[in-house]
């Protein structure tokens, strides 16, 4: 019996390695979309938390049904917040099957590339130092699809 320990031992030890081996994978994969929506709200709900003078905040937003959304939010082209000198990345995912849309902010010169049905395009920017309130849009659709930047 004493020479069977050892083996097992070492089965249940290896068994052990492949478990813990596992759990990056498994948690990786165990994220929800409200975990991800929270991840989201978290780069974006609070610009005066950047942590470094080479950090870069993104937006994440969806162009679905002809309008803008933050990714995993429902308010309909949403007042997005920046501070002066503030480096933002927006990445925008077309969902819109044979619709073209950009996101264009045309004040500061700064647009993505026109997205021809569902993709991905992202642009990063330097936000001017003039407080206020700017106007982004998608260039095609203006007219439904815009919203504002507040900088303060």
């Amino acid at each position: 019996m004493t020479t069977h320990f050892p083996v097992r031992t070492a089965l249940l030890v290896v068994a052990a390695i492949g478990a813990l081996a596992l759990v990056p994978i498994l948690a990786r994969d165990a994220l929800t979309d409200a975990d991800r929506s929270a991840i989201v709200r978290e780069t974006t709900a609070d610009p005066s938390r950047a942590p470094s003078p080479d950090y870069v905040r993104e937006i994440h937003l969806v162009a679905r049904d002809m309008t803008f959304y933050i990714a995993g939010e429902d308010a309909p082209n949403p007042t997005l917040q920046a501070r002066p000198g503030e480096r933002i990345r927006i990445v925008l995912r077309n969902t819109d099957v044979g619709m073209s849309h950009d996101f264009a902010i045309r004040s500061w010169r700064v647009n993505t590339k026109l997205l021809k049905g569902k993709g991905q395009a992202s642009i990063e920017f330097t936000v001017p130092s003039t407080r206020g309130t700017h106007e982004y849009s998608c260039t095609p659709h203006a007219e439904m699809m815009g919203g504002t930047i507040v900088v303060n």
